[in-house]
């Protein structure tokens, strides 16, 4: 994700403006992401392979050989789908969302050293 010049004065320009009415230290980031959470949707993924052949037993006469390899691809399809940046983020809760933007702020926060400056504010 690049930036143009003129969008890198405009958000300079902003931050100046922001931090004159504050004794706090305004620092932009630009992440694509700001975590990468793959855990839910593999969890999601293989829950629904791992149920799909109880259906599949019950309501068809497929099989185990052909079961398994739809269990296999349900597991594969639903992986690539569910990880996609859109609908990985649309399936962590709001509360989920906002705790991993929290940790993630307070990673820069640290990494920059702003905790140890005067008055722990970045100033």
């Amino acid at each position: 994700m690049a930036l143009s010049e003129h969008d890198r004065e405009r958000i300079s320009a902003a931050i100046r403006s922001a931090e004159a009415g504050t004794s706090g230290e305004i620092v932009c980031v630009l992440a694509e992401t700001s975590s990468d959470a793959t855990g839910l949707p593999l969890l999601v993924a293989a829950v629904a392979a791992l149920a799909l052949p109880w259906f599949l037993v019950a309501f068809t006469a497929l099989t185990v050989h052909n079961i398994l390899v739809a269990q296999v691809a349900t597991f594969v399809v639903l992986a690539v789908v569910l990880c996609l940046p859109r609908v990985r983020v649309a399936l962590l809760p709001r509360a989920a969302r906002r705790a991993v933007a929290h940790r993630v702020a307070l990673e820069q926060f640290a990494i920059r050293g702003i905790a140890r400056k005067k008055e722990r504010s970045g100033s």
